[in-house]
């Protein structure tokens, strides 16, 4: 059994927990054992393909960085070097994959609140892109389980 405050392991026999003191009722016996940390990077990379299931407004917030990252070193890459360079192709590339990347991202975010995919292409209205982003960013997700997972 854990804790409910700082999830912290505790035994069936003791009254008050032994971390934060918090008291022992008969809610603790339902108690699953607690979530462990994961890796953020390998979340986001696992998390792009397939576009189906949803991530949450943290995961949003963390993969917006993350592409966000990369659209900007790729740009920086292309900006530094001749237009003709092999590496400003290549970095091209890397941009069209982070664009398709955070559209994928995004679709499953604005699956977390019940709506389709294809809401996503909102993003490339360019009036509506800062609602979209408002929307995805602060919109709470569905309580439980909806049809998107």
């Amino acid at each position: 059994m854990f804790c409910q405050k700082c999830e912290n392991e505790i035994s069936n026999k003791e009254i008050s927990c032994n971390n934060c003191g918090e008291k022992i009722t008969k809610r603790y016996l339902d108690v699953k054992q607690p979530k462990k940390e994961e890796n953020i990077v390998m979340k986001i990379l696992i998390m792009i393909f397939p576009p189906k299931n949803r991530v949450n407004r943290l995961e949003f917030t963390y993969g917006f960085l993350f592409w966000g990252a990369v659209w900007i070193i790729n740009i920086m890459i292309i900006d530094s070097m001749n237009q003709d360079s092999f590496l400003a192709i290549i970095a091209s590339l890397m941009m069209i994959i982070a664009l398709v990347g955070f559209f994928m991202f995004a679709s499953k975010r604005f699956h977390d609140f019940g709506r389709s995919g294809w809401n996503v292409l909102w993003i490339i209205v360019p009036i509506a892109v800062f609602i979209a982003l408002l929307y995805l960013f602060f919109q709470k997700g569905d309580e439980g389980i909806n049809k998107y997972g």
